[in-house]
């Protein structure tokens, strides 16, 4: 079934607004004292595409792709650009572009599904991917599945910006990292260059905690910033489930 019209969730405290457009997280809210409290940023109009990737389902594959190409099985497979000669979460016309399907609707979960064909964006095979947003006791799960009839890159991941007050800015906002005692080096472009470096006594240490302004005003003195602010990956330690960050 095919919409557009957003997809509103509610369990408890917590609720949650999902577009079949880019299978977004459009909203999700915490209920207080005086209403619902917006938690993450969204675009002003449900059924416009942004650029900012506002709480989209990025696909086939989230993150950059140096030279827009990869080489599978010894062949080399060349993809569609869309930031500079790279490309970004899947191409100029990947997952967060187009129009979901929604399978199933629950008072607390949602289903969504698509297919991209072989050849999508540069890619092959044929890939049936599907998003479960589900509200649960603790928060908001989100799982993806993705199936494929031939060898594929697949990396998929929703894209939200928190704002957890609803200030103006996330300054006096808290970061933990707890796992993370490196970052990746990246080029001017966002290309990891391949070093790795230790994040002790930088900018970029949020092992324990740190007010993101304290940290981003450090990054920026020591010129480790991007776009001027975080723009990196960070490689998280160890392995099972755990906690990876904090906000």
């Amino acid at each position: 079934m095919s919409t557009v019209a957003p997809q509103r969730l509610v369990s408890g405290d917590l609720a949650a607004e999902i577009l079949p457009l880019g299978a977004t997280l459009h909203r999700l809210q915490l209920r207080r004292a005086r209403g619902w409290r917006d938690l993450v940023l969204s675009r002003d109009d449900p059924g416009l595409l942004v650029t900012a990737y506002f709480g989209a389902s990025c696909g086939r594959f989230a993150n950059r792709i140096d030279r827009a190409r990869f080489t599978l099985d010894g062949r080399e497979y060349r993809l569609a650009a869309n930031d500079g000669e790279n490309q970004l979460h899947g191409g100029p016309a990947g997952f967060s572009e187009l129009l979901w399907d929604v399978e199933s609707v629950t008072p607390d979960s949602i289903t969504l599904s698509l297919t991209s064909p072989d050849g999508d964006q540069g890619y092959p095979g044929t890939l049936q991917v599907t998003a479960q947003y589900s509200l649960r006791p603790d928060g908001l799960q989100v799982v993806y599945t993705a199936t494929t009839d031939a060898p594929t890159p697949v990396n998929l991941t929703t894209h939200p910006y928190f704002n957890l007050d609803g200030s103006a800015s996330i300054d006096d906002h808290v970061l933990t990292l707890p796992g993370s005692a490196t970052w990746t080096v990246n080029r001017d472009d966002g290309i990891p260059t391949g070093e790795v470096r230790s994040v002790a006594g930088t900018g970029a240490d949020f092992r324990t905690g740190r007010r993101y302004s304290d940290a981003h005003d450090q990054a920026v003195a020591e010129g480790i910033t991007r776009r001027g602010g975080f723009d990196h990956n960070v490689p998280v330690a160890g392995t099972g489930l755990r906690e990876h960050a904090r906000l």
